[in-house]
């Protein structure tokens, strides 16, 4: 792999929440994305394939822990939006899932270079649209009790 070449996708303290635990958890499926990406750029053949099939099916359970870990940290706060993040969360687990069984039916370059493709477009926006809205919300209500409530969960 070149390490020269630009990240896929690229983490920035513009994706930061606020939260350590959430944002070490979005830089790591950031890396399980380039680590996919890195490996369908510079195949030829198949012998890529299996890894990276590996390394997709490992975004979906990664994204299962970090989705039940996020959402339990808002609910902790009393997050009002909370339902509404949950079903945006549920969309993500269902395309997801029939994405991935869809590239283990026909796994090709072009495919796995499509399931990149959406990941990196939905993860930018979720992370800078639907989770900034919880970090503002927090940060209008008090960053205190935000921080103080979130510490623990975030650190467990």
């Amino acid at each position: 792999m070149h390490s020269s070449r630009p990240k896929y996708i690229q983490w920035s303290e513009i994706n930061s929440v606020g939260l350590e635990r959430l944002d070490a958890e979005h830089q790591y499926l950031f890396e399980l994305i380039n680590r996919v990406f890195d490996l369908v750029s510079e195949a030829s053949g198949t012998d890529n394939l299996p890894f990276a099939r590996r390394i997709l099916n490992d975004i979906v359970e990664y994204t299962n822990v970090h989705f039940e870990h996020e959402e339990k940290v808002l609910a902790s706060v009393q997050y009002p939006d909370l339902k509404k993040h949950q079903t945006v969360h549920q969309a993500l687990r269902n395309k997801m899932l029939e994405m991935q069984k869809q590239f283990d039916r026909w796994p090709t370059y072009s495919g796995a270079r499509e399931v990149l493709r959406f990941l990196r477009e939905w993860w930018t926006s979720h992370i800078n649209r639907t989770d900034a809205a919880y970090a503002a919300n927090e940060v209008d209500v008090g960053t205190s009790r935000w921080m103080r409530s979130t510490k623990t969960i975030a650190m467990g």
